[in-house]
């Protein structure tokens, strides 16, 4: 776990089952949750390594290496793992554990949708 508001779980990115997927940063603030809606549920994102939790003072959200800051509200399409649990053993921040799941967000598909 990295940071302290927002906190963000990482995950190493040597992992399988990898899906396309579009989603939306979501500051869940009377959770203190940083999410993922992806449609068709909101999830615990677990970032890459070398994610930082990003605080501008208005928004929250992360600053991912190659792809920029994803600030609440931001679209972005990625490729990464669905998990029911978190797989890492991990405990999720704050009271994000009440989520659709966990999705481990793999390094090298992360694009921001603009427009």
């Amino acid at each position: 776990m990295v940071g302290s508001d927002p906190q963000i779980l990482i995950h190493d990115p040597r992992e399988d089952g990898h899906r396309p997927f579009t989603g939306q940063v979501k500051w869940i603030s009377n959770d203190s949750c940083l999410a993922v809606d992806t449609g068709s549920g909101v999830v615990v994102p677990i970032w890459p390594q070398g994610t930082a939790p990003l605080h501008t003072g208005v928004h929250r959200g992360v600053s991912l290496p190659g792809v920029g800051d994803l600030l609440d509200g931001d679209r972005f399409t990625g490729i990464g793992v669905w998990h029911r649990e978190d797989p890492m053993f991990l405990q999720a921040p704050g009271r994000c554990r009440r989520s659709n799941g966990f999705l481990l967000v793999d390094p090298s598909g992360v694009k921001r949708v603009t427009g």
